[in-house]
């Protein structure tokens, strides 16, 4: 296995483990490993120009901008970050997926731009599968309710 494969291979396993920390609500370290698997990502399709890995590396950004834009704790939100986060994992997967596009409409309405977050939740709602439409849809609902949604406490 290449120097780049092994890369890749320690991206995906941060991401993973992030996935996992998250589904457990320990968000600190949800936090530190999409963060990690972020730099990797980054590092790989901007600096190294494998455009392949864009999709991965968006997947990597929506959680973190979820996290950052849902948490619980307001001393630990910051609208603006999950923001930015956001907007460049939907560019990434060419605003496509699911996931970045609702981490997109959370950091909209944690700014308190609910109008955006009603657009970019309408929009999640359109692609999310069967399964999950409810949920999708109980967060429109609250956003066109002026109103931010945050991860349950641990």
């Amino acid at each position: 296995m290449g120097r780049s494969e092994l890369t890749v291979t320690l991206a995906m396993t941060l991401r993973n483990r992030g996935h996992a920390y998250l589904v457990q609500r320990k968000l600190d370290g949800a936090t530190a490993d999409f963060a990690k698997a972020v730099e990797t990502y980054g590092k790989l399709v901007e600096q190294e120009g494998q455009s392949d890995l864009a999709l991965q590396f968006a997947l990597s950004l929506s959680p973190l901008a979820w996290i950052y834009a849902t948490h619980p704790d307001q001393a630990f939100r910051d609208g603006r970050r999950a923001k930015d986060f956001a907007l460049k994992a939907c560019e990434l997967s060419e605003w496509k997926a699911l996931a970045p596009l609702q981490a997109l409409a959370a950091a909209c309405a944690e700014t308190g731009s609910f109008a955006e977050a009603v657009k970019w939740q309408d929009k999640a709602l359109q692609l999310a599968p069967r399964e999950d439409q409810a949920e999708v849809r109980s967060r429109l609902e609250l956003y066109r309710a002026g109103k931010p949604y945050r991860l349950p406490l641990g």
